[in-house]
């Protein structure tokens, strides 16, 4: 999945107000278009029991918000969710800049070189969702777990770390798996050695086991 930083990321900053969110609170959407300076959200939806759902993550140097206010609400079909069910949640605690909806498309207007990030923006988003979409869609339960493991891993003291914030609940709604189908892989991934857990931080031991299970090369039962 990309998370890449915007070219012009300072240049929007500027015109934007600095906040500092909590971990699991609500983005202040209406009316602002965000840059993630710090920190992970998730674009998330939460259902009429209670439960949610993921759709994709947005990393530092992401802009995110932006998609409502290009859409013209006159064209919204009746059954579009968008502006009244999704929103994003910070899942760590997050630095970014808030920035109205009309100083960001002031900004567009003044340079066209603006809009290589807003279309780069879209870009990345859309593969994101894409691969989310295939990946939920297509695969088996280890398969998604693994690809998973690979693409939001982070370089830290010369290891591969998942971020604490991908605890068991997070990763099965993200992947629509039950919390103890998640749970029963991470333990048989751990007893194989190909993961393991250090001072609280989960760590990637064997990366190529991994893509094999993630590309179906490599098969393994997880259900005892």
């Amino acid at each position: 999945m990309f998370w890449s930083e915007i070219k012009n990321k300072n240049d929007f900053i500027s015109i934007g107000k600095k906040v500092i969110l909590s971990k699991n609170e609500e983005v202040p959407l209406d009316g602002n278009i965000i840059y993630i300076d710090k920190g992970i959200c998730a674009l998330t939806r939460t259902t009429k029991d209670g439960h949610e759902k993921v759709y994709m993550y947005f990393k530092p140097g992401n802009l995110a918000g932006f998609i409502r206010h290009l859409l013209p609400k006159t064209q919204y079909p009746k059954s579009y969710i968008h502006q009244t069910v999704n929103t994003i949640i910070t899942k760590t605690e997050v630095t970014c800049y808030l920035i109205k909806k009309e100083h960001f498309f002031d900004l567009l207007k003044e340079n066209s070189r603006y809009y290589e990030d807003l279309t780069y923006s879209l870009a990345q988003n859309l593969s994101n969702v894409l691969e989310h979409s295939s990946l939920v869609a297509s695969e088996n339960a280890p398969s998604k777990i693994c690809a998973m493991l690979l693409e939001f891993s982070e370089p830290k003291n010369g290891q591969d770390v998942l971020h604490p914030c991908f605890n068991y609940s997070e990763i099965g709604n993200f992947l629509s798996l039950h919390t103890v189908t998640v749970a029963k892989i991470f333990k048989t991934l751990k007893n194989k050695q190909y993961i393991e857990k250090i001072d609280g931080q989960l760590v990637i031991k064997d990366e190529e086991k991994l893509l094999e299970i993630c590309n179906n090369e490599y098969s393994f039962s997880y259900k005892k």
